[in-house]
């Protein structure tokens, strides 16, 4: 997979529905996952608020798969 698109399970911004995001990352850190994360949402209750939310919520989830992943990945010293 190059990239996945998510959206909560009311097609709202991630954090406004039922899924478990952090469940989520965690199963595509153990696939070893590296590629690109985006939305794909409905625009409510506008597109920039959506937008917003979608990043208030996504954001700390992706800096902390992020650092888990630079724990486990080989350091290369030239």
């Amino acid at each position: 997979m190059k990239y996945i698109h998510f959206a909560d399970s009311n097609r709202l911004a991630p954090g406004q529905g039922h899924l478990d995001f952090p469940k989520i990352m965690n199963s595509l850190f153990q696939a070893h996952y590296d590629g690109w994360v985006s939305v794909e949402i409905l625009p409510k209750p506008d597109p920039d608020t959506a937008a917003r939310q979608s990043a208030e919520f996504l954001l700390p989830l992706i800096h902390a798969y992020n650092e888990r992943r630079a724990e486990v990945l080989p350091i290369i010293v030239s």
